[in-house]
Order: structure tokens, then sequence, then C-alpha cells
């Protein structure tokens, strides 16, 4: 499994956490997993601790550092071996785009995790950059992904979707909606 990550430093908070938790349990359940992230380094006591068996990778961005486009990427992933699964935690960043499409070569599922980024207030922070990344790859990824999991009901995320004058909506039956403590899975 390919995790995507934009960091796994502690500063992340809650994304870098939730990643690095499942990274961990993935490989003490066997499963191989590499976690890809934007880090260029930085001090170890900075990061999340991952489990030794998890192949960590870092891709530094090109300039602007904030758009997450890695240069190197794409020969990166060509070198490695392909995932049974790609996902990717949150969205804007155009490394995600990258994986996603790397997903789309080699036949791999893309999941999705929103982290709330699709919430209506995350939306409205620097709403005019996340309207043209929707426009140029962030629809496309969650059109073609095989699940998104978010933090709230998938209808909202249709309602808030469609409300913002697109007329490209994720399907519902894609959408998973996730309580916290309790997953509940939908068809």
């Amino acid at each position: 499994m390919l995790q995507v990550i934009e960091s796994l430093n502690v500063e992340f908070g809650g994304i870098a956490t939730a990643s690095a938790q499942l990274a961990n349990h993935l490989a003490r359940s066997g499963v191989a997993v590499t976690a890809l992230t934007l880090d260029g380094g930085g001090p170890a006591h900075r990061r999340f601790a991952l489990d030794t068996r998890i192949d960590a990778v870092a891709c530094v961005p090109s300039w602007p550092r904030r758009l997450g486009y890695c240069k190197t990427l794409p020969a990166m992933l060509a070198a490695s071996p392909v995932p049974a699964v790609v996902h990717i935690h949150g969205l804007w960043r155009l490394h995600f785009a990258q994986a996603a499409q790397f997903a789309r070569r080699v036949g791999a599922p893309v999941i999705v995790s929103t982290h709330g980024m699709l919430h209506a207030a995350a939306r409205r922070q620097r709403a005019a950059v996340k309207r043209i990344a929707r426009w140029v790859f962030q629809d496309e990824i969650l059109r073609r992904a095989s699940m998104i999991i978010t933090g709230m009901w998938a209808g909202i995320v249709n309602a808030s979707r469609t409300s913002s004058g697109s007329n490209r909506s994720v399907p519902s039956k894609w959408l998973t909606a996730t309580t916290y403590g309790s997953p509940q899975l939908s068809k």
C-alpha cells in the first residue's frame, strides 16, 4: 500500500497522526507499506515514529513548495513496486495528483481521505486557490477515486460540491462517511 501524505511532522497534527497510526497498524498486520511525504528531512524527533517495516520516502517539492509538485516523483514511483492500493491523505497539493495519475497508470485503486478538507469552513480558507485546484486536478482525483473517506455525511459533501456552481458531483455510492470511533461503510 502506498500512503501519500503531505507530512509526518508533528506540526501537521491530526492528518500526520492518523496517517502514521494507520501505516503502523497496517505494517504490524503484515501489509507492505510505503509512506510518501513532501518532507525534506528535518529532525527525527519532530516526526511521528513509523514502524521499521515501513518504507518512508520523501520527495522534496519543486518551487513553489506550497503547490507540492515533485519533479522527481514520477521516476521515484516508477522505480518502486506497484502498490495494491494508493491511499491519499488530503487534498489541494499536486503530489496527490501525481500519485493518483501513477495509480491510474498501474491499475491500482485510489482511496482519498479528505480529513475534513471538504467541509465548508475548510473550503473557505484560500478559497480562490482551492477553486483553481478543483478545476485543474482535484475534482478529477475525487471522481476517479475508488473510495472517498470523509469525516462528514456523504450527503453533505455532495450538497457542498454542487452548491459551489460545479455540475461535477461525486457519486454518493463512492463516499464513506465516518463518525469518530465508528465507521459506517456505504455502498
